[in-house]
């Protein structure tokens, strides 16, 4: 049984801290030691605290699910809902890390610029990118925000969004035409958004700037969340439609590749890479 890990704080930073909370956090700890339920007094005389105060700490936690209550022995154990959040961190800490190797195979192959972003409170933001070595590319800024109806990696982060959290951020869209080819109503918009389900990924072909194209698919986490797009980007001239359709697949393979280092589950049968609802027409 390992003993918990001590708290990394100075003496003067304590009186900064909350005593309820304090308990709350070394009661899980503690829990978290155990390979068996615990009763109250138990608790209350592993923690050395009243066993009201120890009975108020674990109903707070048991409502919130972090702890689970045997009702018919009285017995207190962690719940999984730990185990999930230590997921989110881990999907933040390691997206980077992971995405890197793919972006420079995806690069490798393309020879264009290739790009990972998510959303961030209602928009779209550039988090890393692997600039193409041709002399003309695209090339942005790390914390560069793009529009979600009119770019690739926002049409397809939206796309795989929960449906209710997506029709709040369509109905705050303002839909701003910059080229003839971009899309300007919901009603347009949202059957974009049923082929891109449809197909596992969005192609932006100068609906954002008309000299630039791209195509961009989703990166999923544990629970099968888009948490991420990943995309290629270059001049029209070169990323022409039969490239567009080659490299479409290249950019869902590597999006898979990722997704599977994030704890996503297998692969087969999610893209219909190989089906005519995969036409880039």
């Amino acid at each position: 049984m390992n003993a918990p890990k001590q708290p990394n704080y100075s003496s003067d930073e304590s009186r900064y801290h909350v005593p309820s909370l304090v308990r709350a956090l070394k009661i899980m700890e503690m829990l978290s030691t155990e390979s068996r339920a615990l009763g109250l007094s138990e608790i209350a005389d592993k923690m050395a605290i009243p066993k009201n105060s120890a009975f108020r700490i674990l109903t707070t936690l048991s409502d919130y699910e972090y702890v689970i209550r045997d009702s018919d022995q009285k017995l207190y154990r962690l719940s999984k809902k730990l185990i999930s959040l230590g997921y989110e961190a881990i999907d933040e800490a390691n997206l980077l890390e992971k995405s890197l190797a793919p972006m420079k195979q995806l690069r490798r192959l393309t020879g264009e610029t290739v790009l990972l972003g998510t959303l961030s409170s209602g928009k779209g933001v550039v988090l890393d990118i692997v600039p193409s070595p041709h002399p003309i590319k695209v090339v942005v800024e790390v914390g560069h925000q793009f529009p979600l109806h009119s770019a690739a990696p926002g049409k397809v982060l939206l796309a795989f969004l929960d449906r209710d959290e997506c029709e709040q951020i369509i109905d705050q869209l303002e839909f701003t035409k910059f080229t003839e080819s971009t899309i300007t109503s919901k009603s347009a918009f949202r059957l974009e958004l049923a082929r891109i389900r449809e197909n596992g990924y969005a192609l932006d072909r100068g609906e954002e700037v008309e000299e630039i194209h791209c195509v961009a698919a989703p990166i999923r986490n544990h629970r099968g969340n888009a948490i991420a797009a990943i995309w290629v980007t270059g001049p029209k001239t070169r990323l022409q439609k039969h490239l567009l359709d080659k490299y479409r697949r290249q950019v869902m393979a590597q999006s898979d590749v990722v997704s599977e280092q994030l704890g996503y589950g297998k692969t087969t049968h999610r893209h219909p890479l190989n089906s005519s609802a995969a036409s880039t027409d």
